[in-house]
């Protein structure tokens, strides 16, 4: 289904995450090896700059695919971006700090360190979606794939397709947190779990419309894919019919 897949911006990740690698393994890595203490700040420039490449991704993709949106930002906005980066380098670098502390292995610490830097990259992806997403006045989203899948997850491969109204919430079908409600992928303040976000390569794609066919899916999904929130007018409609 045509509607289950972002490629765009699968492809615009996959030219600028070789650069966050090359970040982490030839600046970032050599430093926390040396000097693990010393390198605290190297850790929140490099993870910032993370977050900032996903967010300015997220932000021309998601502009180009709404029609109308803003794909550039304005002074003031960038710097708002820039804080936020910021800040997501300073909580990088205090889970870090608790990480150093366990004295992990070479293997281990670089492990994190790619992680982080990936995960980094789809949270300033993901933040910079829905704004654009609020700014241009999307009443849908879409759960999809844009990335290549690293571990297999059913329950969230089950969601693809599936079309709802922006502010409502989508209720994962199993796994270990079967029936959370969740924004969307990777909804670390609804689900605080690395194991049901890490890798799994989904994203949200946003529309200001949706067609009889997008919500056909959805409908057969309701009470097993998709358990709609009594507080959306919408489903509410579909449930009482």
């Amino acid at each position: 289904m045509a509607n289950s897949e972002l490629l765009p911006l699968g492809r615009a990740l996959d030219r600028v995450l070789p650069k966050v690698r090359r970040d982490i393994l030839q600046k970032l890595l050599p430093a926390l090896l040396a000097q693990p203490e010393a390198a605290r700040s190297l850790l929140v420039q490099v993870m910032a700059g993370a977050y900032a490449t996903g967010a300015q991704t997220g932000w021309v993709v998601h502009g180009s695919l709404l029609g109308g949106a803003p794909t550039t930002l304005t002074g003031a906005a960038a710097r708002e971006w820039r804080d936020r980066a910021y800040e997501h380098g300073e909580f990088i670098a205090n889970r870090f700090g608790r990480l150093l502390e366990l004295e992990p292995t070479v293997n281990q610490l670089s492990r994190h360190a790619a992680v982080a830097g990936e995960s980094s990259v789809w949270a300033g992806q993901d933040d910079a979606a829905q704004e654009v997403a609020i700014l241009a006045e999307a009443e849908w989203k879409v759960w999809v794939r844009a990335w290549p899948r690293k571990e297999h997850r059913d329950w969230h491969d089950a969601l693809e397709g599936i079309t709802i109204p922006e502010e409502d919430m989508f209720t994962l079908p199993g796994g270990p947190n079967q029936g959370a409600q969740v924004y969307g992928p990777r909804d670390w303040d609804a689900v605080p779990d690395p194991g049901e976000h890490l890798n799994c390569g989904h994203a949200l794609k946003y529309q200001r419309h949706a067609t009889a066919e997008d919500l056909e899916g959805t409908r057969r999904g309701v009470g097993t894919i998709y358990t709609p929130p009594t507080r959306s007018a919408v489903w509410a409609r579909e449930e009482n019919q």
